[in-house]
């Protein structure tokens, strides 16, 4: 599930500026400064103390800036919870909330994508002119990878949007070039140092006389120690020659406290072991009741103490005084004092949900088994926010024995970073929940490795798991909460529908998978959506299925995720839409994959997988030249060591073979598609392999290989439970029994495949549309035998099958023409267009051609029947626009086809009564005796009435006469030979059938 911007703030004050006390506007700096507001970024590097953070406050505030202000401090270096806190800044900000897709592991390899992405996500929802304050940024780790995103992205801000780095180093070298290309410019440290005049303004400001700025030189302009000097000094003292701003700063912050009452002096020192502070905290913590009224009274005094805005008011200390107060703390305690205190600080701050600041105060303290106990309860809030890095680095910060408490969620959060180790973890985890008679830890470590094991192909692997869900099938059955399904249902549902598709849980996980669609933001669900896909395909829940669909198309459409997490999701959608025959959104699709692989390096290694995609889906369209374009494209981006790619690479090229009937080669890559899938150890694809070398086999004329092959086909487990492959194996089978001839055989696994069809919905597969005419010949098949008709007519007009000879009156034919009596047109897509002046000469130019059946119609016949008067010129002409009005009268170019000099009615689109005569008394020429009654009867019902008996064009009268004469001897010579064979009852009907006929 997306993620709402108005989230609650897990750090106090990390997203608040400070609320500025005593201060004064430094002119000579803020003219500087305005000088740059051009510039995308600002960097502000100079020593603690130097009023770095002051100065911006100012500036911004006095220039009457919108400013976001962010905290950097540790935790920042996961980069989670930095890009969090910078989508709850931006959100606070924005008119109104705003749905956002949440951080995910692939968001690791892209982050610069990521936050060009949020930034156009929020900027309609923000002024146009803005500053974002990256302040104490030397907390994050100079080769963090947020620092290379954050360079590239400067470039990138809008006008009017600017970006101020507070830091106490100067640049890393990820900024080199923003500083190169004048898209970042650093503002000097020794800038910050005061000048005399300022000088002069911080004494009056803090209320001493004029002649102490003087004794202010000792600080050297580091206004820091000249605070200290101003608060700490009585009056009318001068400062001591110190040097070194260390001892400067000790010195009179010591002076400071000195002046405090020792209550005053132990509540500041114990406030000192927080990051930051509210009210309630200080005085849970301190049991110092004025505590927040001395912290509010340093914050005036502008004392190292910064007030931030927002309720509760926070105070956060400066790193030098914060540094100080603990040493003191620390040197001054009772053995024991310190750890007691941090360990009531963690406490404190983790029941106040600041859990990482607590867990750091409880490590200083060295509670370990508290640790653990934080750990174990808080990390199913790390994986959810994402922070599932973070989480790893705190784990392994503990004692190997420790670890091992907490090897599980380990495991859990390197699954998408690194498997191979995550799976190191979960057996182990796996272990101790055994030896601990931990059911629910056993079952969810199983679901973990399954994920790990799928993600890097080693499916051999799996049983073990499996067999973990078998000996707690009773346990396994019961539904959790849903964060915890979420950890269980994803990689359970992998692992069968995987390795074990049949297992009597797979519909059950589906279910429950099902209803965990909503979260899409939990790890596991693009691995979630895959498998539940692939399982109701196979189980022709195909409803169902087309819901999966439409949610990754609106995942997609949205175009805010990850460019990785984009291809994961379409690699689902596009393979799914390809197989359900939905061509034209998954040619989309596909194109939409490849062009972001151009336009997004990190996934540039992707190419090969999107390059197949676009391959299937050619194939699927029965399209050639882009299949063979998808094929030279994969084949240059294939990485050896992707089993996956190459052995789907392996299995695409046979079947572009089988379209471009390139026999031995599609035989050759088929065989050796069986063997590296049995390899693979994925039971569909050792399926489907074994189809396909049957396909192949079949079509190169190995009938004894293709018949051993689809009797594994059908022992195979996987074909008990996949109605898809009920669908397919039917039709190969039936394809292979038709070409070794046994039509019995066919027949059976025809109404196999054809039930399937009915009954689920099944139409399409590449792999039946790449054969040849294989799905033409099953169609008529079924349609002549009765077998699902109207499904074999539903697949004839989906996939615009064209009809092969055999193809009898009951194919849904494009056009039907009846010229055995008056003419009549039948378009099957509708009447045909209204009748045109020259109507009557294509009706005769029709004639003509139904006239010839299945002879074509010499072009100069043609034309000297239809136009005697004309000279051969003319009459070419004059034939060839009629030909193209009555292509188009029929309905499209192919209806009419040109051979050699002569037009046909194509015999794959349109049937001709006179045609099918012509069929029928060839076949009662070859039949057999006890067949030719049944030939008789039909040629009967057929010609009752002359061939086009109203027209008088030459050529059609001589068609009529030859016809009428050539039927007249079929009956006779079947009533002679069946009288020859003592068939009495038969030879008199072919007689009575002859004298019957119609007059001419």
């Amino acid at each position: 599930m997306t993620s709402r911007t108005r989230n609650k703030v897990t750090h106090a004050g990390k997203l608040s500026p400070p609320r500025l006390g005593r201060v004064f506007e430094r002119a000579r700096l803020f003219d500087m400064l305005d000088a740059w507001s051009g510039y995308p970024a600002i960097w502000v590097a100079a020593a603690p103390g130097a009023g770095k953070s002051t100065l911006i406050a100012t500036w911004l505030q006095s220039r009457q800036r919108l400013t976001l202000w962010l905290q950097v401090d540790g935790g920042d270096a996961d980069p989670a919870t930095f890009l969090k806190s910078l989508d709850v800044l931006l959100g606070s900000t924005a008119v109104e909330p705003t749905e956002l897709p949440p951080f995910r592991a692939d968001d690791l390899s892209d982050l610069a994508g990521w936050l060009r992405r949020r930034i156009r996500l929020f900027m309609p929802y923000l002024p146009a002119n803005w500053a974002l304050v990256f302040d104490n940024h030397q907390e994050l780790p100079m080769d963090s990878p947020l620092q290379d995103a954050l360079a590239q992205v400067i470039g990138e801000l809008p006008r009017g949007v600017q970006w101020i780095f507070i830091s106490r180093d100067r640049p890393p070298a990820a900024y080199t070039r923003a500083m190169a290309t004048q898209q970042l410019i650093a503002l000097p440290a020794e800038s910050l140092r005061f000048d005399t005049d300022e000088t002069m303004a911080l004494t009056r400001l803090h209320g001493r006389p004029e002649a102490m700025a003087a004794a202010l030189a000792a600080a050297q302009g580091w206004v820091g120690g000249m605070t200290l000097m101003l608060i700490g000094s009585p009056r009318e003292a001068s400062a001591p020659g110190l040097e070194a701003r260390q001892r400067l700063f000790d010195y009179f912050a010591g002076e400071v406290l000195a002046g405090m009452p020792a209550d005053d002096r132990a509540a500041l020192c114990a406030v000192a072991f927080l990051p930051s502070v509210t009210d309630d905290l200080a005085v849970r913590l301190t049991g110092h009741a004025d505590a927040p009224a001395l912290l509010e009274r340093l914050a005036s005094l502008s004392l190292f103490i910064d007030r931030r805005e927002g309720r509760p008011t926070v105070y956060v200390f400066h790193a030098l005084f914060s540094e100080f107060l603990r040493k003191r703390f620390e040197s001054a305690s009772a053995p024991g004092e310190l750890t007691r205190l941090r360990l009531r600080a963690g406490r404190l701050l983790f029941e106040a949900g600041l859990v990482d600041a607590g867990l750091q105060s409880m490590i200083d303290a060295g509670a370990w088994d508290d640790v653990v106990e934080i750990l174990q309860r808080s990390a199913p809030q790390y994986v959810a926010d994402g922070r599932t890095l973070a989480l790893i680095r705190r784990i392994d910060t503990l004692a190997p024995a420790l670890r091992e408490r907490l090897a599980y969620w380990r495991g859990f959060c390197a699954l998408d970073t690194d498997p191979a180790s995550a799976l190191h973890d979960l057996t182990r985890a796996h272990a101790a929940s055994v030896a601990d008679g931990d059911v629910d830890g056993e079952l969810l470590a199983a679901a973990a490795a399954a994920t790990a094991l799928v993600s890097t192909g080693r499916l051999h692997e799996l049983d073990q798991w499996i067999g973990v869900l078998d000996r707690n099938t009773r346990h396994a059955i019961v539904v959790q909460p849903e964060d915890v399904e979420m950890r269980l249902v994803p990689g359970l549902l992998a692992a069968v529908v995987y390795r074990a598709p049949w297992h009597p849980l797979a519909e059950s996980l589906a279910e429950r998978a099902e209803r965990l669609l909503h979260r899409q933001a939990a790890p596991g669900q693009r691995l979630l959506l895959g498998s539940l896909a692939f399982h109701l395909l196979w189980r022709g829940q195909l409803d169902r299925l087309e819901r999966i669909v439409l949610r990754i198309d609106a995942l997609c459409a949205q175009q805010l995720a990850a460019p990785a997490t984009m291809m994961r999701w379409w690699g689902v959608g596009i393979l799914v839409k390809a197989l359900l025959g939905q061509t034209d959104a998954a040619r989309a699709d596909a194109e939409r994959a490849l062009a972001l692989v151009d336009a997004e390096p990190s996934v540039g290694s992707q190419r090969a997988s999107a390059e197949l995609l676009r391959m299937i889906v050619a194939l699927a369209a029965a399209d050639v030249a882009a299949a063979r374009g998808s094929m030279r494209g994969a084949a240059q981006a294939l990485d050896p060591d992707n089993a996956v790619d190459l052995t789907t690479y392996e299995h695409q090229l046979g079947i572009l073979a089988l379209l471009e009937d390139d026999r031995p080669t599609a035989l050759r890559l088929m065989r050796a598609s069986v063997v590296s899938a049995k390899a693979s150890g994925f039971p569909m694809r050792e399926h489907v392999a074994l189809i396909a070398n049957a396909l192949a086999a079949a079509r190169s004329g190995e009938h004894g290989e293709a018949r051993r092959l689809l009797d594994d086909v059908f022992v195979h487990p996987f074909y008990a439970i996949c109605r898809w492959h009920h669908w397919v194996a039917g039709n190969v089978a039936a394809y292979a029994a038709l070409r070794r001839g046994d039509q019995g055989a066919a027949l059976v696994h025809l109404r196999r495949a054809m039930a399937a069809a009915r009954e689920f919905g099944y139409r399409h597969g590449p792999m039946l549309y790449c054969c040849g005419d294989m799905m033409e010949l099953l169609a008529a098949l079924a349609l002549e035998h009765d077998i699902e008709t109207d499904v074999a007519r539903d697949l004839v007009m989906r996939k615009d099958l064209k009809a092969p000879p055999q193809a009898g009156a009951s194919w849904p034919w494009t056009v039907r023409v009846h010229a055995l009596g008056s003419l009549t047109i039948d378009r099957s897509d509708g009447p045909l267009p209204t009748s045109r002046k020259e109507s009557r000469r294509l009706l005769e130019m029709l004639a003509v051609l139904a006239a010839y059946g299945q002879a074509p119609a010499p072009l100069d016949a043609l034309a000297d029947e239809l136009w005697p008067d004309a000279d051969g010129d003319a009459a070419r002409n004059a034939l060839d626009n009629a030909l193209h009005r009555l292509r188009k009268l029929l309905g499209g170019d192919d209806r009419i086809v040109l051979r050699q000099g002569a037009l046909l009615l194509n015999p794959q689109r349109c049937w001709t009564d006179v045609r099918a005569l012509e069929r029928l008394l060839e076949d009662l020429d070859e039949a057999a005796n006890d067949a030719a009654s049944a030939i008789v009867t039909a040629i009967r019902r057929l010609y009752r009435a002359p061939l086009l008996p109203e027209q008088a064009l030459a050529g059609v009268v001589a068609r009529r006469n030859a016809l009428h004469q050539r039927v007249q001897r079929a009956l006779r010579d079947a009533a002679n030979r069946l009288a020859a064979a003592g068939m009495t009852a038969a030879a008199a009907e072919a007689d009575a059938a002859r004298q019957s006929l119609p007059d001419l």
